[in-house]
């Protein structure tokens, strides 16, 4: 391995992890900052975004200079693998997010149009806004489309079959600690006694009932509430 640090090590491989690998890679994402429907975004024509669904999204050049100073490691080994057992245990049948918030980086309604062209909408089950306790004082106006698990999933498989090489660059591993270099670099350590230095690192394992942020790094880090907020 080069001794040069990683530009990225992405810990955890569920649709947070996904969602910001593709939108690193992708030729053309969305950069208008405003990806819910719920706070009046507006689609794109459908056509384009058909035509966004059946192509490659970057240059098998552009996947290998990126990927090479990039890591993604899991548990699991594979995309999704740990967001697919639980949903699977718990019998879940639909997600509990619009079906805007998706991994998808070049447009937020591109499940939607994944959908409609597969004759696969009845996947969707419509979630009222008065169904939602103080959803309305947040901002959000509904009506919300959440889409089936087995849906989510298929679109996601289609996402990763956009971007080469993508599909297969998760190692499986389990991160145990993060410790703080000199010249604002860290080190990923592993259980299995493996480390990795990387400039950035951001932590993709799910929700947690509160921000949990290492000592060493007030004011270094930033965490996905106060991004959102």
């Amino acid at each position: 391995m080069s001794s040069d640090p990683l530009e990225l090590v992405v810990v955890g491989a569920g649709p947070h992890g996904l969602a910001l690998l593709l939108r690193l890679l992708d030729d053309d994402p969305d950069e208008s900052g405003d990806f819910f429907v719920g706070l009046g975004s507006k689609a794109r024509a459908w056509r384009r975004t058909r035509a966004d669904l059946g192509r490659q999204r970057c240059s098998k050049e552009t996947a290998k200079a990126i990927l090479k100073r990039v890591r993604v490691i899991d548990e699991g080994g594979s995309w999704l693998n740990r967001w697919d057992d639980q949903f699977q245990a718990l019998e879940i049948p639909h997600l509990r997010s619009p079906s805007d918030q998706n991994p998808c980086p070049y447009d937020s309604f591109a499940l939607q149009q994944f959908a409609a062209a597969r004759g696969r909408e009845c996947e969707f089950v419509n979630l009222e806004p008065g169904s939602v306790p103080d959803c309305e004082c947040c901002g959000f106006k509904g009506n919300f489309l959440l889409p089936s698990t087995a849906l989510f999933r298929d679109f996601c498989a289609h996402l990763l079959s956009q971007y080469p090489a993508v599909a297969d660059h998760v190692t499986r591993g389990r991160v145990k600690a993060v410790e703080r270099l000199d010249d604002d670099l860290a080190r990923c350590v592993l259980a299995d006694g493996t480390s990795m230095v990387a400039r950035r690192v951001v932590v993709a394992v799910g929700p947690s009932a509160a921000p949990r942020l290492p000592d060493w790094a007030p004011g270094g880090t930033t965490h996905a509430w106060d991004v959102v907020a």
